[in-house]
């Protein structure tokens, strides 16, 4: 995978990049980071991204199921809220969607 760094001052809002031909014609990732929260960088602007890539940033995600409990919790639900709500409820399979 071929990389490139750099650091520019934004003006206006705007920052401007050339490219090396061999991103021409290619489709490009552009990430954009606050430069004084990132590692100091080598006297040379283009650098190797393999240690960064080691280690990418993770949001902390927070899955479906906890997501759920959590709002259960906070909404004060109990187990017999939830066997009434599994009496109620249609069990038949969803309708598949139809794209024409």
């Amino acid at each position: 995978m071929e990389a490139m760094r750099t650091i520019q001052s934004v003006t206006d809002g705007e920052v401007h990049l050339r490219l090396p031909k061999q991103f021409w014609g290619k489709s490009v990732e552009i990430i954009v980071l606050d430069a004084a929260s990132t590692p100091s960088s080598p006297a040379s602007s283009k650098t190797s991204l393999r240690g960064a890539l080691k280690h990418p940033v993770q949001p902390e995600r927070l899955g479906l199921g906890t997501a759920l409990a959590e709002l259960g919790r906070r909404v004060g639900l109990t187990d017999d809220d939830i066997a009434a709500i599994e009496q109620v409820r249609d069990k038949s399979p969803a309708e598949p969607l139809r794209f024409e």
